[in-house]
Order: structure tokens, then C-alpha cells, then sequence
């Protein structure tokens, strides 16, 4: 996605990540649901995009990918130069950190918001007491499987070709 500094490639790597591409993917702990993991209650409320959890749950992929498209606007990833998977990520976890150093600590050993994404420094990421993009990027990469996907950033992927008979030539 040019818009966004990343491949096709690397925003499936992340859906699938977060949510192993199931729509319907919900964090029980943090309200966190879809594709991206969209927050819910809480700070967030009920209703987001004017969805409840369980309609945005039962929304297609399309349409939440639409919606992460709204999300990023909403959190000032275009308007603070936002780019690339790095970015992307900052923004769906902690948008107050886009448009700072990659290496800017988010999230600190002993805080609710570490504990809850350890596994992001221990295995992933540098084991350093700190959740920063770089370690974010890393999980993705590393549980996302970006190469499964590389296919979609060839741009002849993406041309419908209708079926012989109906409607195209045959």
C-alpha cells in the first residue's frame, strides 16, 4: 500500500499476526477485536465506527480493513508522516509514539500494558525490559509469515479476470 509505506505483503504479515486474518479474533483481557484488534470498552467505548464488538466482529475482512484504513486517518498516521510497517503498528498500539524514533520506548518491564505484550521484548524483540516499534515489527515478522503473502504485491495479482462466459472475452 503506497499510502501507507508498506507492501501488500506486510499488512497481511501484520493482520495475520494479530489476528491470524480471522474477522471474527477477539482478546478477551483487553477488548481487542478483528483484524487489527480493534479496541473496545474501556477508554474506547462500546461502539466504534459505529460498530458494536460483536457487528465489527461480524463484519468481512474487506470491510475492517477499511475501517484500519479510518483508524490510521483518525490517529494522525498520514498527517505526522506515518510510513511503513514500523509506523503502522505504532499507530494501532500506541498512536501517541508515531512520528517518534523507531527505538522510543512504548511500553516498560512492571507496567499493566508491558505485562500484557512481554512476549513482544522476550521472544521477539531484545529481552531489554522495553516494548519499543522496532520489537513490534520484529513480532510481525517473525509470526505474521510476510513470505506466504508476497504473492499480493505483484500488481497483476490484484486484476479480476471474469470467468469465460460471463461477461469478458473468452
Amino acid at each position: 500500500d503506497l499510502e501507507t509505506g508498506t507492501t501488500p505483503s506486510e499488512l497481511m504479515s501484520m493482520y495475520n499476526a494479530e489476528s491470524t486474518l480471522d474477522p471474527k479474533a477477539r482478546n478477551p483481557k483487553s477488548g481487542a477485536t478483528g483484524l487489527f484488534q480493534l479496541m473496545y470498552g474501556g477508554q474506547f467505548g462500546d461502539v466504534r465506527y459505529g460498530k458494536t464488538r460483536d457487528e465489527f466482529s461480524a463484519s468481512s475482512r474487506a470491510d475492517q480493513v477499511r475501517a484500519h484504513r479510518q483508524y490510521l486517518t483518525d490517529t494522525g498516521f498520514f498527517k505526522k508522516g506515518g510510513k511503513g510497517l514500523s509506523d503502522v503498528k505504532t499507530a494501532n498500539i500506541a498512536p501517541a509514539f508515531l512520528g517518534k524514533p523507531s527505538d522510543t520506548p512504548i511500553y516498560r518491564r512492571g507496567s499493566a500494558e508491558y505485562e500484557g505484550n512481554r512476549d513482544v521484548d522476550i521472544m521477539y524483540g531484545n529481552n531489554d525490559g522495553v516494548i519499543d516499534a522496532n520489537d513490534y515489527a520484529a513480532f510481525v515478522k517473525k509470526t505474521g509469515q510476510e513470505e506466504q503473502f508476497r504473492k499480493y504485491n505483484d500488481p497483476s495479482y490484484a486484476t479480476i479476470k471474469p470467468a469465460p462466459g460471463v461477461g469478458g472475452p473468452e
